[in-house]
């Protein structure tokens, strides 16, 4: 969903030691529950969810880890495992998120719209994903369309693969 949120990380990088801010801001994913309903948008205060507590949207699993480090050498060595529990949201929960844009260019909204489209190709977030965990359903609103991003990619295409053979050979 897209909503408006007020913590964010910037979605900023670096190159070797110069760090570049970025125009886009990226909010935490806040569950929408009853415990933190202060920290949602009024869209997301509104849904049924938001009376529900927290820990109903919680539960457990857990994993078993196999110590590949044990001694091989020693015949009829027992197994060095040992069972991993951890808590994790159920299916269903219902998070708020947004993205925020500083004064963006008809370009750069492109650009966010073409990464929501690849995004929503596999939508996941966090890690073990092959085991099923982190598959969302993403249901922004106001996406901006990619076309603007597509046409300056088309229109440019000879001068950005020169400046990325240039970029490839400086480092």
């Amino acid at each position: 969903m897209l909503l408006e949120c007020s913590c964010t990380w910037n979605f900023g990088t670096a190159v070797r030691n110069q760090m570049i801010e970025s125009k886009l801001d990226v909010s935490f994913a806040i569950p929408v529950c009853r415990e933190l309903v202060e920290y949602l948008p009024d869209r997301a205060r509104a849904l049924p969810e938001s009376s529900l507590s927290i820990h109903s949207m919680l539960t457990d699993d857990f994993i078993t880890r196999h110590d590949d480090l044990r001694d091989s050498t020693v015949e009829d060595a027992p197994a060095v495992q040992m069972i991993v529990n951890y808590e994790v949201f159920a299916p269903g929960t219902r998070f708020a998120h947004c993205f925020v844009l500083d004064q963006p260019t008809d370009i750069e909204l492109g650009v966010l719209g073409r990464a929501i489209e690849l995004w929503r190709e596999n939508p996941v977030v966090g890690g073990r994903s092959a085991m099923g965990y982190g598959r969302v359903d993403l249901q922004y609103s106001n996406v901006p369309s990619p076309d603007p991003w597509t046409e300056f990619m088309k229109t440019r295409a000879d001068e950005i693969c020169g400046m990325l053979k240039v970029l490839e050979n400086a480092f």
